[in-house]
């Protein structure tokens, strides 16, 4: 871990399991009912994002892999 990176600074080991589990069901939640009330003709706009073109439709999947891959990590590391 990085000195001074995010991770390193987060303190996550100071908060509850409990908590990082609500924490984790509440941003989910919300990230879906962002995505299922964009309206339909929203999907195809596109914006910049690390320097790279995106579509919103595009971001809704990055978004669901993103929390595949935490998924993952979590049953590798700690089931």
């Amino acid at each position: 871990m990085l000195k001074g990176s995010a991770s390193a600074t987060a303190r996550a080991d100071r908060v509850s399991w409990a908590r990082h589990c609500e924490e984790f069901r509440e941003v989910r939640r919300s990230t879906i009912l962002l995505f299922k009330n964009m309206p339909s003709e929203a999907w195809m706009r596109s914006g910049i994002a690390s320097n790279r073109q995106f579509t919103v439709r595009a971001v809704a999947y990055v978004t669901a892999g993103h929390v595949e891959h935490h998924m993952a990590v979590l049953r590798e590391c700690y089931l």
